[in-house]
């Protein structure tokens, strides 16, 4: 797979410049993530999203087996950059 980089215009932060420290809200960097929706259209009955950070790295993903497999699970998954689940969400 290859890598997903956001444009760099928006990566870069401005620090204001003062002799004092900044307050910890100021400590808060924004970050820039990129969202692709994965199709069912292939095999393997996936439906969701995968999240990238600014440098190309899987943040996060979103898997929906349920849309393409019923026989799978109804399941709505949310995992980390590792591909371990965070949590399951089903529906009642």
């Amino acid at each position: 797979m290859s890598r997903v980089f956001p444009r760099g215009d928006d990566d870069k932060v401005q620090s204001p410049s003062s002799t004092s420290p900044p307050p910890a809200e100021s400590m808060i960097f924004p970050s820039t993530f990129t969202v692709w929706k994965k199709s069912s259209m292939s095999f393997d009955c996936m439906d969701g999203f995968t999240v990238f950070d600014s440098r190309g790295r899987l943040a996060f993903r979103v898997d929906n087996y349920s849309r393409s497999c019923r026989w799978l699970t109804q399941d709505l998954v949310l995992m980390d950059g590792e591909g371990s689940p965070i949590m399951a969400l089903r529906p009642k």
